[in-house]
């Protein structure tokens, strides 16, 4: 958590007796990277409260804004927020147990509650995942992008995927997860939905000053690497 939403969180807890201020919380994504770089980009204006088990977002004076109504919900990234109907939980909600959608700032669904999982919006797209979208993931498992719009920009056609960063995103082919047992790999695809690097990753990282840590095998076989938006390798793979 960064330091002034620390001061925030502290400062509105005090000011809504009775009321849990919670607007340090993450995404709920069941693949790991797509809230990798979910750091606050604009000056937050509404933040998260919990009434009566159900959470809505309160201004900056404290006044409710948008009424508790929602299961679970995320911050407001690019003028929409993920917010969720149901269990809501990432490990323990079978399909069709939670729902998930995005709201604006008037609190209005701009994408209604239909999938199974999200990640938080960032550079226009945000990731969307139908089917079994726990930990460990499944063959059911498709994940893609929509716009702000709530359109589908990316079809939903794989096995993870990560928010964009710098111009692309990190999307896996195959069963995708971070142990022995899933045998997807790891690429990187612009905002069209074109590979600009090729799966062929075992673990990846999200793009920073033109700069992707990469992982090539597992277990004890693992070996870093760092590539360029080429897909050229900088640094070599390496223990």
């Amino acid at each position: 958590m960064k330091p002034s939403l620390q001061k925030w969180c502290s400062l509105l807890s005090g000011l809504m007796a009775g009321v849990m201020v919670v607007g340090c919380s993450p995404s709920p994504n069941a693949v790991r990277g797509t809230e990798q770089s979910a750091a606050r980009t604009e000056t937050q204006k509404l933040f998260e409260v919990k009434v009566g088990g159900k959470f809505g977002f309160i201004d900056l004076t404290g006044k409710l804004a948008i009424s508790p109504q929602f299961d679970k919900v995320g911050w407001f990234q690019e003028g929409r927020a993920w917010v969720c109907l149901g269990t809501c939980s990432e490990f323990d909600s079978k399909p069709g147990e939670s729902k998930y959608g995005f709201i604006n700032t008037s609190g209005k669904y701009v994408v209604g509650p239909t999938y199974d999982s999200v990640g938080s919006f960032s550079e226009g797209l945000a990731p969307v995942c139908t089917g079994d979208c726990r930990l460990p993931l499944s063959e059911s498992t498709k994940w893609g992008y929509v716009d702000a719009d709530g359109a589908v920009a990316i079809p939903l056609q794989f096995g993870g995927a990560f928010a964009f960063e710098e111009g692309l995103a990190a999307v896996c082919v195959g069963i995708c997860g971070f142990d022995k047992t899933s045998h997807g790999k790891w690429g990187y695809i612009n905002p069209k939905g074109s590979f600009v690097v090729n799966p062929q990753f075992d673990n990846v990282w999200n793009f920073e000053n033109g700069l992707a840590k990469v992982e090539v095998g597992k277990g004890n076989e693992m070996k870093i690497a760092y590539i360029n938006k080429t897909g050229d390798f900088v640094w070599s793979p390496a223990n």
